[in-house]
């Protein structure tokens, strides 16, 4: 079985007991953005990228330090299969961007980008839009109208902050439900 299957197995069985939020469906539309922006960035280290989506959100039981409660276990996954330092550093670098712009351009590598942008490409649908604004309620202890408007200003700043062009292109269709949606209430 190949790293990624094997990741996938492993992953798939832990996302339930340490990330709620997510789920492993995220991880799976996190996965489908990248493989879209792939298309338009062949000389990428999809493979590696593609390892960084599946743990980027593992360990989400403390949000503020999920990214790098999830690169520690990335690595112990990766060290424990034996898999390429040089490649373990990459993937750890790639699941660092996607935690905030900042660290985005910190990290300064395109597969950072990519998995940043189609992280936060899973917020600026409908769909993503109610699962942040559930978020807010269960996690923030926001009441619902101020989570609601929370969740509209986090969209517009999430869909302002993505990186690559492609990514508005690839969500231009939801984004432009999700403001019609956002419009009626």
């Amino acid at each position: 079985m190949d790293i990624i299957r094997q990741a996938e197995e492993y992953a798939r069985n832990m996302y339930p007991e340490r990330d709620i939020f997510h789920g492993w469906e995220h991880i799976e539309e996190v996965r489908r953005n990248v493989r879209k922006l792939a298309d338009f960035f062949p000389e990428c280290d999809f493979r590696n990228l593609d390892l960084a989506a599946v743990f980027h959100d593992i360990d989400y039981s403390k949000p503020e330090d999920h990214v790098s409660n999830s690169i520690r276990i990335a690595e112990e996954f990766l060290v424990s299969m034996n898999y390429e330092i040089g490649d373990i550093q990459k993937v750890k670098s790639i699941m660092r961007a996607h935690g905030s712009p900042e660290s985005c351009k910190k990290e300064n590598m395109l597969e950072g980008q990519m998995l940043y942008d189609a992280d936060k490409m899973t917020r600026i649908t409908p769909q993503g839009f109610v699962t942040l604004t559930l978020y807010c309620v269960v996690y923030m202890k926001m009441k619902l109208p101020e989570a609601v408007q929370y969740a509209r200003k986090r969209v517009r700043w999430l869909h302002k902050s993505l990186n690559i062009g492609y990514s508005e292109n690839i969500i231009s269709d939801d984004y432009a439900e999700l403001k019609k949606i956002l419009r009626k209430l």
